[in-house]
C-alpha cells in the first residue's frame, strides 16, 4: 500500500468517526439545552395543577367544572374553579398563587396560557383549548 492511500484511508476514518460523534452528541446537547431550568419550572408547575385538579374532582365526585376559556387566565386558585361541587385549588395546592396563567376546559384539562414561559408568567386572556 502506498502513503498516500493510507494517508487517504485514515482520513476517511477519521471523516466517518467525526460525524458519527456529531449525530450522536449534537442531538443530545441540544435536547438538553431545550429543557431549561425554567421550562422544567413551567411543566412541573402545570402538571401540579393539572393533578389538582383531577384530584379535586374525584375529591368531590365531579366530572365537570364551569370552564375557563375565555376571559382573564388565573394564577389565583382560592376561588377557582367554579361550578356546583367543586372547592378551590389552593386546597389542592401548595399555595395560593402560581408563577404562571392557566385556563381549563368543562372536563378539567388544564392548560397554560401560553406555551412561551415569557408569555405564560403574565397576565392575559383564555383562549380556546389547543
Amino acid at each position: 500500500m502506498s502513503n498516500n492511500f493510507r494517508r487517504a484511508l485514515i482520513g476517511m476514518g477519521t471523516l466517518i468517526g467525526v460525524v458519527i460523534v456529531t449525530a450522536v452528541v449534537v442531538p443530545a446537547v441540544v435536547n438538553f439545552k431545550a429543557c431549561a431550568c425554567s421550562d422544567s419550572k413551567y411543566y412541573a408547575e402545570s402538571d401540579s395543577i393539572q393533578l389538582a385538579m383531577y384530584t379535586m374532582m374525584a375529591d368531590q365526585n365531579i366530572t365537570r367544572v364551569d370552564p375557563h376559556t375565555s376571559g382573564p387566565a388565573v394564577n389565583d386558585w382560592t376561588g377557582f374553579p367554579t361550578g356546583p361541587g367543586t372547592a378551590g385549588l389552593s386546597d389542592y395546592l401548595k399555595g395560593n398563587t402560581t408563577t404562571y396563567y392557566y385556563c381549563w376546559t368543562a372536563e378539567g384539562e388544564v392548560f397554560p396560557l401560553s406555551e412561551d414561559t415569557d408569555t405564560a408568567s403574565k397576565p392575559g386572556e383564555c383562549y380556546p383549548p389547543p
